[in-house]
């Protein structure tokens, strides 16, 4: 056993969504088991490739070519059995984002596109549920903590950069301890 943790009802506890299943949301997903929380939810719509397992610790090689989101839902039920993880192998969108992200008591937002960090920082907005939103970038670093009616994300950055201004992970490149220790910060 983990703690103490694991001697009340899960249904007391805290759900938290972690948006992401990748460089930040790994970490941060094992730090809130860490923590103590034992009710995840985790959204992501990608699979699991090769160039992923450097920097995506929930991840090993044998998942590749599976979903992010149930990859690291079983990982973490692996390493602490009673945790209960759900995951949606989805993108969050306009029309999903309230629903996927109603119910949850804290918000952990990783992706790696700006749509998506509107998209939750709406959402969060809109439904009154904190959100821990963060990017990194080659060697930059970022999380902004969100408490309902206080400045939001769109407040920080009223607009998302215009496309092809910022280059993108995949092109930049982003390093790997850099991604777990901003993925800790945010849980």
């Amino acid at each position: 056993s983990w703690g103490a943790w694991d001697r009340w009802p899960a249904a007391l506890d805290p759900l938290v969504v972690v948006v992401g299943a990748g460089g930040l949301g790994c970490p941060a997903a094992l730090g809130l088991a860490l923590a103590g929380v034992r009710r995840l939810r985790i959204i992501d719509d990608d699979v699991v490739e090769l160039s992923n397992l450097p920097r995506q610790i929930l991840h090993r090689s044998q998942d590749v070519g599976e979903a992010k989101a149930g990859s690291a839902a079983r990982t973490l039920r692996a390493a602490f059995p009673g945790m209960q993880v759900e995951a949606i192998r989805t993108r969050l969108e306009p029309g999903n984002a309230q629903g996927l992200l109603a119910g949850a008591d804290l918000i952990i937002e990783g992706s790696d596109n700006f749509p998506t960090k509107y998209r939750v920082n709406a959402a969060a907005a809109k439904l009154r549920i904190p959100a821990v939103i963060a990017g990194v970038l080659r060697l930059d670093g970022q999380a902004l903590a969100v408490a309902p009616g206080s400045p939001c994300y769109r407040c920080a950055f009223p607009d998302a950069p215009a496309p092809g201004l910022v280059p993108t992970c995949s092109s930049a490149g982003v390093l790997g301890p850099l991604a777990g220790l901003v993925g800790l910060v945010q849980a």
